[in-house]
């Protein structure tokens, strides 16, 4: 079964630096500019929203205009998604995830203006200024509901369970510049 996946399915790496956010933000381990602005085979940035990486990997395979359709990076009427999913938001305020969500384009945008790339946003509403205003009647003309109730995934963990996963990240962090420093004195040998 791997064998099949790893010959028909991409697969990228996010884990380019170690985070050293708080445990209930983002991870910050795949926010790295440098593969947007010099794009390489093997990691794409991935921050906060995997609508980053998506516009990475567009451009990677030679996308000139990359268009973003239903990425309004907002809540309509307290609606987080277009369907009944879960989301793993930690506890917080949607609309901090969702600037989170801004943010990380924000920057991957400023990267592909670099390689000359645009990055733009659609959206399916009339008025950009009151949204909702369309949103509602949009809802009204298609017979749908206007709210869709999600779910936040996250439990919170205790002290103990925190102190368990940074003594992890120390030891991997460890490890990682352990391995650096013999394979650095290794190639200052020969």
């Amino acid at each position: 079964m791997q064998a099949y996946a790893n010959e028909h399915y991409f697969y990228f790496r996010t884990d380019g630096q170690s985070s050293i956010n708080d445990l209930d933000e983002p991870s910050e381990a795949g926010r790295m500019l440098d593969w947007v602005e010099h794009p390489n085979a093997e990691f794409l940035y991935l921050w906060t929203s995997i609508s980053q990486t998506a516009v990475n990997l567009a451009a990677n395979m030679g996308a000139k205009n990359i268009i973003l359709v239903g990425c309004d990076n907002c809540a309509l009427l307290g609606n987080h998604h277009a369907h009944n999913q879960h989301t793993l938001w930690k506890g917080a305020d949607p609309d901090d995830r969702y600037m989170h969500y801004y943010l990380g384009l924000k920057e991957v945008r400023a990267a592909l203006m670099r390689r000359g790339i645009n990055l733009l946003s659609i959206t399916p509403f009339l008025k950009l200024d009151a949204p909702e205003l369309d949103f509602r009647e949009l809802c009204q003309t298609l017979e749908r509901p206007e709210l869709i109730e999600n779910k936040d995934i996250y439990s919170p963990q205790s002290l103990a369970q925190h102190n368990i996963r940074f003594a992890r990240l120390f030891v991997k962090l460890l490890q990682r510049n352990i391995f650096y420093l013999v394979n650095k004195g290794k190639k200052l040998l020969y």
